[in-house]
């Protein structure tokens, strides 16, 4: 086998192949403020707004991460429990604890507080579990004060019209009806005139406690409950699915998100370090993977938060570490792909104390090397066209790497220490 790979490569001579399936960002890696990762959003530049615990928001777009905290920005809030970007590119963000709003419209901060909001948002209206953005008007989801309504002048609270005021999820269908799931009260349905709550008493819901709603492209509502499974809705047929009746590892869910294709992907995390059951991607109830530390490169088994980007990379938020992002046919359009691609040669390959990679574009270049796992295990960036990589510690084997100049990766491949 060994001669093998020695003819292939050196047949090739050109550094290519596929991307890593997962690439880990935390504190010691990136610029990411803090590993505690309640919320991600994607804007319409594919950039990701990460929300952490106390640590601020970090936008990544690709390259480089700006964080806005306290002590350098209007932000508001360094406890974000939830991100959406509107229409107009604005992204709104809601505390983890406490009563404000805040939003970036990418040039400042608007801080939306009791006074602001003629003492709709409350000082102890606890934590803000989603906001969404539709049709110019402004949702907020909120723990034991309810349904505020902001429609680009005024506040308002809809609290009264629903079944109970703890809301986890708001999600719109494609009709433009409002979709409300609740910690207690089940989901409720605004149509724009009627309010409609669906529960355990007048349907087959098999819990009251409604983590987070999705819809495919086809208008089938997906949700989670907190300890009971993931439930379909048709609009006419309710169906669960649990450990019992399908391949799922968990009945505890607290978010699904549905990618291009309709498959569906589900945050287990339980909130305690590491104690989910990882990544669970959801095709049919016999047709199940789940991504674990044991088995892949995610960063934690406790996921929270998913995120899907416009070149359906997942970018999975974990309880303590980190942002984990997973793509199966690889993430080679993490850092927007250009359309600049430098020719990159690596030599000798397979090779025994270090390999040297050269490009005949002038200026220097970032390396990254990935174990098998998608796990970072090497940085190194070139003082010119060329950087000579020391094996040092690294074992015996096959590793992936990206290259990048400008902050875009530019080549990726493989590479074999003998």
């Amino acid at each position: 086998m060994k001669t093998t790979l020695i003819i292939v490569f050196s047949l090739v001579g050109i550094c290519f192949g596929q991307t890593p399936q997962w690439i880990v960002y935390n504190e010691s890696n990136s610029g990411l403020p803090n590993n505690f990762i309640p919320s991600i959003a994607v804007d319409g530049s594919n950039n990701k707004w990460i929300g952490t615990v106390y640590g601020g928001l970090a936008r990544f777009d690709g390259s480089s991460w700006t964080v806005f905290t306290y002590s350098n920005s209007g932000i508001g809030i360094q406890n974000i429990e939830c991100i959406t970007v509107d229409a107009n590119d604005n992204k709104w963000l809601g505390s983890g604890w406490g009563s404000f709003i805040s939003k970036y419209d990418n040039s400042g901060w608007t801080v939306f507080d009791s006074a602001a909001t003629n003492n709709i948002i409350k000082n102890n209206s606890g934590r803000t579990f989603d906001i969404l953005a539709d049709n110019g008007k402004i949702y907020i989801g909120k723990s034991s004060a309810g349904l505020k309504l902001f429609d680009g002048t005024s506040w308002s609270d809809l609290t009264p019209n629903l079944a109970g005021p703890f809301i986890y999820d708001l999600e719109t269908d494609g009709l433009g009806d409002i979709w409300i799931g609740h910690w207690n009260n089940g989901i409720t349905k605004f149509d724009g005139i009627t309010w409609t709550n669906f529960n355990t008493t007048n349907s087959p819901l098999p819990s009251n406690d409604i983590t987070s709603i999705a819809f495919e492209s086809t208008g089938v509502m997906w949700a989670t409950s907190r300890y009971n499974g993931l439930i379909k809705f048709n609009g006419t047929t309710w169906t669960v699915y649990n450990t019992t009746n399908s391949a799922l590892p968990s009945n505890i869910m607290n978010t699904v998100k549905i990618d291009v294709d309709n498959t569906k992907w589900i945050a287990s995390g339980n909130g305690s370090t590491n104690g989910g059951s990882g990544l669970v991607k959801f095709v049919s109830p016999s047709n199940v993977t789940v991504y674990t530390t044991s088995n892949s490169g995610i960063p934690s088994n406790d996921v929270i938060s998913i995120a899907i980007d416009k070149f359906n990379n997942k970018w999975v938020g974990t309880e303590r570490s980190g942002v984990g992002v997973f793509n199966e046919s690889g993430i080679a359009s993490v850092n927007n792909l250009a359309a600049k691609s430098p020719t990159f040669r690596c030599f000798p390959n397979p090779f025994y104390d270090e390999i040297t990679f050269t490009t005949e574009s002038f200026g220097e270049f970032k390396l990254i090397l990935y174990d098998i796992h998608g796990r970072i295990v090497r940085t190194e960036i070139s003082l010119n066209s060329t950087l000579v990589l020391k094996r040092n510690t690294l074992p015996s084997g096959m590793f992936g790497f990206s290259i990048s100049q400008d902050g875009l990766i530019v080549s990726q491949g493989k590479i074999v220490a003998d």
